[in-house]
């Protein structure tokens, strides 16, 4: 016996690989090239940019776990065979998780030059290239395993051939709820549902947020991350986000956590919100006033917020920094870094 199989007999104890190098040429060689096609117009992924993040395979008592959350970067390229007309672009997905479904990947998929024929291009990007993808993610588990097990999990001489290993792959057994989704619903940040729920609202005392918020964006982006579904998908973490600047139309995030409805919008100007969070007293909605104010070099973002439930107030003005604008910063890289 090897003195590593005697520190570590039977796979008792935690050993685990850091296998992001690894991932990174898992991804650089099996996204590169994929491509599709839809009637004249083909797309492609040209090139895999950056793979950053976290990708560990974990081994203890004899499982196997994987955890990894990674976001990568890509270039894509297409070309509409029948005029000749390219295009190009990026990709970026925030989040590839091992508690991730295929419903759950989020797309950012950007147009390098904004013309209506390269926009016809992008678009076949969005929705048919990121299907290829997303393949790609449905293996990546799998082969973590296969191609990192020898150096987390020693074999008994008795059982190499024909034994089949007792793995746990967090991939397919956690749920489909994205880590910020599971935040708000598990109260991270003192979000947890109470006998409050189902107070009267009529008998709610209440009180008022003033916040500001600086972002290194224009207006008209900062507007467009508060009301665009795929820009709100990429910063809540949650593929299922519904927002909108029509007034009179429904909003719901984090997985049903934060829901209401638009009142008023003034298009990369303001906008005024009926809003409430889930633990708050039944039907109880708060009014939320967003207002933009464009700098040279930035845009200030005013939030008032009238009311909220008197024993909410801390938390709802601490969560619309940690959920709100803190995640659109360091989504979109509108941030002051130093």
């Amino acid at each position: 016996m090897s003195q590593t199989n005697w520190k570590n007999v039977n796979n008792w104890h935690w050993t685990e690989k850091n296998c992001l190098k690894w991932s990174k040429e898992y991804f650089e060689q099996n996204l590169k090239g994929i491509e599709t096609h839809n009637g004249s117009i083909k797309v492609y992924v040209d090139k895999v940019d950056d793979v950053k993040g976290d990708a560990i395979l974990n081994q203890r008592k004899g499982k196997i776990i994987t955890l990894y959350d990674l976001e990568i970067n890509m270039k894509w390229k297409g070309e509409n065979e029948k005029t000749g007309k390219k295009a190009e672009g990026s990709i970026n997905v925030p989040e590839v998780a091992h508690d991730s479904e295929l419903d759950d990947y989020v797309f950012d998929v950007r147009l390098e030059k904004d013309d209506s024929e390269g926009w016809e291009i992008k678009e076949i990007a969005r929705k048919e290239l990121t299907k290829e993808i997303k393949k790609v993610f449905a293996e990546f588990s799998k082969a973590l395993i296969n191609e990192n097990l020898k150096d987390v999990y020693i074999e008994k001489p008795e059982s190499r051939e024909g034994s089949a290993l007792k793995s746990t792959d967090k991939a397919s057994t956690n749920s489909s709820v994205s880590s910020v989704t599971a935040a708000f619903k598990a109260g991270e940040t003192g979000l947890t549902l109470s006998a409050k729920a189902t107070q009267s609202a009529s008998h709610t005392t209440t009180g008022s947020i003033k916040l500001k918020s600086e972002f290194m964006a224009s207006s008209d982006a900062l507007y467009d991350a508060l009301t665009n579904p795929e820009r709100a998908a990429a910063w809540t973490r949650d593929s299922k986000a519904q927002v909108s600047d029509a007034p009179n139309s429904p909003f719901v995030l984090f997985g049903g956590n934060v829901t209401g409805e638009i009142l008023e919008s003034t298009k990369n100007k303001n906008l005024v919100l009926k809003w409430r969070n889930s633990n708050w007293p039944q039907n109880h909605f708060s009014r939320v006033s967003i207002s933009l104010s464009q700098t040279d070099n930035s845009t200030i973002l005013e939030l008032e917020q009238s009311e909220v439930p008197i024993g909410e107030l801390e938390i709802t003005e601490r969560n619309w920094e940690h959920y709100y604008f803190s995640p659109i910063k360091s989504t979109f890289g509108w941030g002051f870094y130093v």
